[in-house]
């Protein structure tokens, strides 16, 4: 038997949680319900990618005003026009969740914001901690 190369553990989906990531790609496409769209690629500091497909129909048009302004740029409002290439380099901060659909797990975009801390390298991960009071301040520092 020959001996088996292991890969790069790096690469494959962005895990669930927050994280900074970079806009690598935005490519224009049709939904199948026949609304205009862009698959929306993001790759954080380890080379973990995710694909989110932000579609141009009324209901959903939250969604794709969320990822502009995430970038930092302007929403042109109804009647203007937008060009995915835009997005392309722009830094944000996505949330990531796991969902299920037919049995099968799969990691997706829930939420798009500038990017946390801008000033925090792009290749350092964001940590969230959560403390309760008592651990952030101490006893004798809670008011009641």
């Amino acid at each position: 038997m020959s001996p088996i190369t292991i890969p790069d553990e790096s690469g494959g989906d962005i895990p669930v949680g927050q994280h900074n990531v970079e806009i690598v790609a935005a490519r224009e496409s049709v939904s199948r319900n026949g609304n205009d769209q862009i698959i929306v690629d993001v790759q954080d500091a380890h080379g973990r990618m995710l694909s989110d497909w932000i579609t141009f129909s009324p209901s959903a048009l939250w969604r794709a005003k969320q990822v502009w302004k995430a970038a930092g740029l302007s929403w042109p409002g109804s009647g203007g026009r937008i060009d995915g290439d835009d997005l392309v380099g722009r830094h944000v901060h996505i949330t990531v969740f796991q969902d299920e659909w037919q049995g099968v797990k799969r990691n997706k975009v829930q939420e798009y914001a500038p990017p946390v801390q801008p000033d925090i390298p792009f290749d350092e991960e964001v940590k969230t901690v959560t403390a309760s009071p008592r651990q952030a301040f101490g006893d004798d520092d809670i008011p009641f």
